[in-house]
């Protein structure tokens, strides 16, 4: 399903999703990129392999969220919630993920480079084979976090 269709769907105008509820949502290898879903609830959804380059998603709630594969450069994933996530081998290059809570989150594979996590929460977050290339933690608070084989320069 398109974007446009999705939206028309649902009852929504434009390239905003501010504040929506779409728990459980099915977005598999969907375009979303620059689109405002800030504060919107995408607990359990699917964005496996969607596109979320330069997305607004400060403060959504993508607890339990599916995005293995996603392209989230740029992206502003501030004071998200990734709580249970998946975000095997996505792209999170120059990510905004300051405050961020990344509890449980697997990354496994995924591409941080330069990424901003500082003030993140990374608690039993498995980090490994990740490319933490110029990532910045400054403050971030790091607690049993699996590091095995992941690039940091």
């Amino acid at each position: 399903m398109s974007l446009a269709l999705f939206l028309q769907a649902n009852g929504i105008d434009g390239r905003s999703l501010k504040g929506a509820h779409l728990i459980g949502a099915q977005l598999n290898q969907m375009n979303l990129s620059r689109i405002d879903l800030s504060c919107v609830d995408l607990s359990g959804a699917e964005l496996s392999g969607a596109d979320l380059s330069h997305a607004n998603l400060c403060g959504a709630y993508l607890r339990e969220a599916n995005l293995d594969h996603a392209n989230l450069t740029g992206a502003n994933l501030s004071c998200a919630d990734l709580t249970d996530a998946t975000l095997s081998n996505a792209c999170l290059r120059e990510a905004n993920l300051q405050g961020t809570y990344l509890t449980r989150t697997n990354a496994e594979g995924a591409d941080l480079t330069n990424a901003q996590l500082n003030h993140a929460f990374l608690w039993k977050c498995n980090l490994s084979d990740a490319n933490l290339s110029h990532a910045v933690f400054q403050d971030a608070e790091l607690r049993q976090v699996t590091l095995t084989d992941a690039k940091v320069d």
